[in-house]
């Protein structure tokens, strides 16, 4: 992908490759995956026979973001538990791994109302993360 030849002889094929490496682009293709995105997950739910949703919520993607909604509407509508898990690709500080397991954990003990197999692992120590 990063070796896509972007040609440069017509304004319209600029864009055109433009468009097409955007498109294949990682985040773009793992986090939005173009129009197949929304359409796979409820495919994958049926198949993997799924009881609930732990959705991403990467903060810096737009495209997520404008299809957040989408979700929400779809979990009611399907009667589907999920939750989002607030990340930060780039920059770990702005949502830090406690925080994201701390979510979690609180989502398994209130709505699901499960409890951890082993307490211990609930805290650990992130000083070391990079």
């Amino acid at each position: 992908m990063f070796d896509m030849t972007i040609r440069t002889d017509s304004y319209e094929n600029m864009l055109e490759d433009v468009a097409q490496y955007h498109m294949w682009a990682p985040m773009r293709r793992m986090a939005v995956g173009g129009m197949h995105h929304i359409f796979e997950l409820w495919d994958y739910m049926e198949r993997f026979n799924c009881d609930m949703v732990a959705m991403y919520d990467q903060l810096q993607c737009k495209g997520m973001q404008g299809v957040h909604g989408l979700f929400e509407d779809e979990f009611r509508d399907r009667n589907i538990p999920a939750f989002w898990i607030p990340h930060a690709l780039p920059d770990s500080r702005t949502v830090s791994r406690a925080e994201i397991r701390r979510l979690i954990n609180d989502y398994m003990t209130t709505v699901m109302h499960e409890e951890p197999l082993d307490p211990s692992l609930l805290e650990l120590d992130d000083d070391m993360t990079w």
